[in-house]
């Protein structure tokens, strides 16, 4: 869980960069565009995106709810993990290949179609409740939101200097580094949480 949130705090800080250098790239437009025409149109990316990433979990959030009540709880945590994997490899593509920053529209859409942040959290505070005795339950889900809470401070602060170590040492694309570091994090959790969730 902690690493997960690690590599999504790596994956924000790569998808800012990648916005703010595709609306900073001279060959955009014949004139370069003003901070604040950049500023309005990073902030229009990120209402559209929101959007699609906070709508689209809402079918697939009770399909996966269900499924993981019936089959196995894994569920609930596993197939959100796969889509946060999908989404942040299509990022690096996007880098990579110097596609368009709208396909991270995609990507937001995949990203909640495989049940998102709603269904991820549900199963892990659920997971959470289930492992735990009713006296220290409470105590069981603080330690979750804690731990969570913390790797996404350490992630964050990490992501900065990962960006600028991969900027300097390397000539790949506009934060390459973070997400290859990103997608190594994600492929751990996702592997040692298909083996260990019970």
């Amino acid at each position: 869980m902690a690493m997960a949130k690690m590599g999504s705090s790596f994956y924000d800080t790569g998808l800012l960069m990648v916005v703010k250098n595709y609306y900073n790239h001279p060959n955009l437009s014949a004139v370069a565009l003003t901070d604040e025409v950049q500023q309005i149109a990073i902030s229009n990316f990120y209402i559209i995106n929101n959007l699609l990433f906070g709508l689209c979990p809402l079918p697939s959030a009770y399909i996966l709810a269900r499924l993981g009540d019936k089959k196995h709880r894994k569920i609930t945590i596993c197939v959100p993990l796969i889509g946060y994997l999908m989404s942040r490899l299509l990022l690096l593509l996007v880098i990579l290949l110097d596609w368009l920053t709208e396909v991270m529209f995609g990507s937001a859409a995949l990203n909640g179609l495989t049940g998102g942040f709603t269904t991820y959290w549900a199963g892990i505070m659920a997971l959470g409740s289930l492992n735990s005795s009713e006296s220290k339950r409470s105590v069981r889900l603080l330690i979750i939101e804690l731990t969570y809470g913390l790797a996404g401070f350490a992630g964050s602060l990490a992501s900065g200097h990962i960006f600028i170590y991969f900027k300097r040492e390397t000539s790949s694309g506009y934060g390459a580094g973070l997400l290859n570091s990103c997608l190594l994090l994600m492929h751990c959790i996702q592997h040692f949480c298909w083996k260990r969730t019970h």
